[in-house]
């Protein structure tokens, strides 16, 4: 019974703030897209990414946008279905603000396994929102 006590403690401790990653915090293209991917897997190199990656309740909260080749968008549409879902959500413009990217044209909407994905085709960006479940 004394160890189910400190068990209870330590779940009910909030998550560090050490979980909680801004691309703003690191300095190279090469470098942000490298972080992504590892925490999101990328069907090709983005150029760039900028994203928020936090814990949420059920898992690790990635928000993010990536600037792609446009000639690589078909690859990021690859296996994914329409679905319709909010183009420009509540976190872009502090997720995409400090990069300068514009967009300008009606996006594609799909979902691709336990991702959404907003694809700006002539732009070539992609804006990523999933949540990644704890092991």
């Amino acid at each position: 019974m004394k160890y189910l006590g400190v068990v209870l403690v330590l779940a009910a401790c909030p998550k560090s703030e050490s979980d909680v990653h801004r691309s703003t915090t690191i300095a190279t293209a090469k470098d942000r897209v490298a972080f992504l991917c590892d925490y999101a897997m990328c069907p090709t190199q983005p150029e760039d990414a900028a994203f928020h990656i936090y814990p949420g309740d059920d898992g690790t909260i990635v928000h993010a946008v990536v600037k792609i080749d446009p000639n690589d968008v078909h690859r990021w549409s690859m296996g994914c279905d329409n679905l319709t879902v909010e183009t420009r959500p509540k976190w872009l413009n502090e997720v995409m603000g400090p990069t300068g990217w514009k967009l300008k044209t009606i996006p594609d909407t799909l979902r691709c396994g336990g991702e959404k994905r907003v694809i700006h085709v002539k732009e070539g960006i992609v804006i990523r929102a999933l949540l990644r479940p704890e092991n």
